[in-house]
């Protein structure tokens, strides 16, 4: 049985296809492959698509900025239904039509190159909005984000709207990252209109034009700053926190750690009236990547750095702790190793921890968090691709225990949006409201934090909506990306850029 198959309990469904060519670009290929696992495609035809140009004097050169598969190369397609000039299939026997890479006009019955389009199919037809200006979006003034998603032809229905992180200095990259998401869109449609769960609002889709001529001011500003500065990451801490999440700088005991390294990413663990642990990623720079350390806090604000609890010869951060069934596990962030991994802490030592099950394999997992809810455990992660940024798309997976095995929520991803995906610390209820931090990472890196409250959460469905907005400015910082609560104590991670040299 089939993904799609096995999370709907459907059949496979019949899927007419409509092509720019009989060898279109990578990116379509892998959407026709991706289909071809979950569903028969009964018609596979193609019309040649009029070619749009790429201009600008900087493109060679920005194109050589794309290190992974190239979206655009070309690809014959080699399934068992091959491209064909006959006539489509009768309305009922095919279930929804994909036209991908092409354009096509309003009308269900034009006549495309003597090809026609088939009235009415079951679920209609579809084709991918993409920017009219592909791969020059937003990036000074504007969202930071580009938008792709599934149009309804003849209809008002918009499916899987999906936001990619605009690259500041490469609209080519920008554009391999919206055509590479766009090929992922399609089967993620067809899963959504099997299982009648269409989403009620239809996203607004900017269309924003970069102005060329910044682009290299850009590029050499961005390049002094990484020559002459670097991570500057730093704790806010908050005694007695209210039940309210929000948060104001006057809360704060600021706490920087020594010049040759920076502290993120903070999980405090209370261990008694009197004292907690901070674990978090500790990077120093003669090391050159993440270990998890921790810090001992007193409740009267001292502080002590107790050493390092893990290290591997990989980066390691996140280091989200939990308890269960009497005893305390850590999940650090473990992408470098494309695994997520559980540890358990031996003897009630903070800085003893051994490795108890690898949860997940061959997955580029980051900020892994868990929570039960109820008699289930929830997991909350974004996975990234090859070809996309890891900010941008938030997956769920749930299991009877938190050592796995998981299973992924048939929504997935939940969010695709780098404004509001990526988690920004474990989750928590404010009252009655189970509220999920995020990071806005539209711009950068830990633009910002958003709390939402997850209005519904099942098995089959997810629905969230915004709370509170925490901004880096308000607290005399230029990004933050991480909150943490346990008690008596709060924190928060922040940042500035630090100098390279004294």
């Amino acid at each position: 049985m089939n993904t799609l198959e096995a999370t709907t309990g459907q059949t496979r469904p019949r899927v007419g296809v409509l092509l720019p060519d009989t060898d279109p670009a990578a990116w379509i290929v892998s959407a026709v492959e991706k289909l071809a696992e979950c569903s028969d495609i009964v018609s596979l035809h193609h019309r040649r698509a009029r070619r749009v140009p790429w201009k600008g004097i900087l493109d060679p050169l920005d194109r050589r900025m794309i290190t992974g598969p190239n979206a655009e190369a070309k690809r014959p397609v080699d399934l068992p239904v091959q491209a064909s000039q006959a006539p489509w299939p009768t309305p009922d026997a095919v279930d929804i039509v994909f036209c991908l890479g092409v354009d096509i006009d309003g009308s269900l019955n034009v006549q495309q190159d003597n090809l026609p389009v088939p009235p009415s199919p079951r679920w209609g037809i579809w084709d991918l909005q993409l920017p009219a200006d592909l791969g020059r979006g937003a990036t000074i003034d504007g969202l930071g984000t580009e938008t792709v998603c599934l149009r309804q032809i003849g209809g008002d229905r918009i499916l899987r709207p999906s936001r990619v992180r605009v690259h500041t200095l490469s609209p080519a990259i920008t554009r391999q990252r919206l055509l590479w998401r766009a090929s992922h869109l399609p089967v993620r449609g067809l899963r959504d209109l099997i299982a009648d769960d269409l989403p009620a609002n239809e996203p607004d889709l900017p269309s924003l034009a970069v102005a060329q001529h910044r682009r290299p001011v850009r590029a050499l500003r961005t390049a002094l700053r990484r020559t002459l500065r670097k991570n500057g990451w730093y704790l806010g801490v908050q005694f007695e926190p209210p039940a309210s999440p929000e948060l104001h700088a006057d809360d704060l005991h600021f706490v920087h750690p020594p010049g040759d390294r920076f502290w993120a990413d903070p999980f405090p663990v209370v261990i008694s009236d009197d004292i907690a642990h901070i674990y978090l990623e500790e990077w120093k720079d003669p090391v050159g990547r993440g270990q998890i350390a921790v810090l001992e806090v007193n409740r009267d604000g001292g502080f002590k750095h107790l050493g390092t609890c893990l290290e591997t010869d990989g980066h390691l951060s996140h280091p989200h702790v939990f308890n269960w069934s009497g005893e305390r596990f850590m999940i650090p962030e473990t992408s470098s190793n494309r695994t997520v991994e559980v540890y358990r802490q031996q003897n009630g030592d903070p800085l003893q921890w051994e490795l108890e099950t690898v949860a997940m394999e061959q997955v580029h997992a980051v900020d892994v968090t868990v929570e039960q809810i109820g008699d289930r455990w929830w997991m909350w992660t974004n996975l990234g691709q090859p070809e996309t940024s890891v900010h941008d798309e938030l997956h769920i997976f749930y299991c009877d225990s938190p050592l796995g095995p998981w299973t992924p929520h048939p929504a997935n991803p939940v969010v695709s949006d780098p404004g509001r995906a990526r988690p920004a610390g474990g989750l928590f209820f404010w009252g009655q409201r189970l509220c999920r931090p995020a990071q806005d990472c539209s711009h950068r890196y830990g633009r910002a934090l958003t709390i939402f409250e997850v209005t519904e959460l099942t098995t089959s469905r997810f629905r969230e909506r915004p709370l509170l907005r925490l901004e880096p400015g308000s607290f005399g910082a230029n990004r933050l990306h991480t909150l943490n609560t346990d008690r008596w104590i709060r924190v928060i991670d922040l940042h500035r850029d630090r100098r390279r040299w004294p």
